[in-house]
């Protein structure tokens, strides 16, 4: 556990190590809150030096990224066959349009799962 948020960064640097060892894989992207401890100008420094890639979310909003996979899943479910149509997509029978799925993309990257020592646990 990190006694203050000061030491997130020196946590991160640990922590990126250990990812490195433990898949010889390098981190791409890195996603955190807009909060000060992860925006420092040393830590983005640290991660464009070595092509991680930030993706920011608001501080304290976990509910932003339930909400855009709850809008992505009823999205895909209305361009989806549907028994009650009759194996037709409701997009399609409603609007007598083809549906298109060229738009869509992942909305993060695959994750890994790991046990971090204590030594690089962040405490929230």
């Amino acid at each position: 556990m990190l006694k203050s948020k000061d030491e997130a960064f020196a946590a991160f640097k640990k922590f990126h190590v250990f990812v490195i060892i433990q898949t010889g894989r390098k981190l791409k992207c890195l996603g955190t809150d807009k909060r000060g401890e992860f925006t420092i100008a040393e830590f983005n420094r640290f991660c464009e030096n070595l092509g991680i890639k930030r993706e920011l979310t608001i501080p304290y909003c976990p509910q932003l990224i339930k909400e855009t996979a709850l809008k992505t899943a009823v999205h895909v479910c209305n361009r989806s066959p549907h028994m009650s149509l009759k194996g037709g997509i409701l997009e399609e029978v409603c609007f007598s349009k083809p549906t298109s799925y060229d738009h869509l993309h992942k909305m993060r990257q695959v994750c890994l799962k790991m046990i971090v020592p204590v030594s690089v646990t962040v405490k929230e």
